[in-house]
């Protein structure tokens, strides 16, 4: 079944008045028993009170409400942020200016090579 249901409560009537309601997560293998109310055939299960507890506010200003940073601080922190980039992209293209020389500089060679050979055989085959 792929309907999920977050609990099945289950009251058994008593002469009381009272039942007592097993809830069954899904899930979880653990049973909860409580004490509910039964009112003739119908079963109502009464939830328990929960209060919660509301941690205080981040950053209040003297007037006791939370305060946003200053524009200034946020502008900072952008404009660092904007000058490390920076600084990494100038390191980044010294680096591949440097590769791009260390390439040129080896195909020179390889070139070189090249031409030697093709001297080299087209000596030979004029010699033939």
């Amino acid at each position: 079944m792929k309907q999920m249901l977050r609990s099945i409560a289950v009251a058994l009537a008593l002469g009381s008045g009272v039942g007592t309601a097993l809830n069954v997560d899904h899930g979880s293998t653990q049973l909860a028993r409580r004490s509910v109310n039964v009112r003739g055939a119908a079963a109502v299960a009464q939830a328990p009170e929960v209060s919660a507890t509301i941690p205080p506010a981040a950053d209040v200003g003297p007037n006791g409400y939370p305060e946003l940073p200053a524009v200034n601080v946020l502008l900072n922190l952008a404009d660092s942020t904007a000058q490390s980039l920076s600084s990494q992209t100038s390191t980044l293209e010294k680096r591949m200016a440097e590769v791009q020389k260390e390439r040129a500089s080896r195909m020179e060679k390889q070139k070189a090579l090249f031409e030697k050979k093709l001297q080299d055989q087209e000596q030979t085959n004029q010699i033939l």
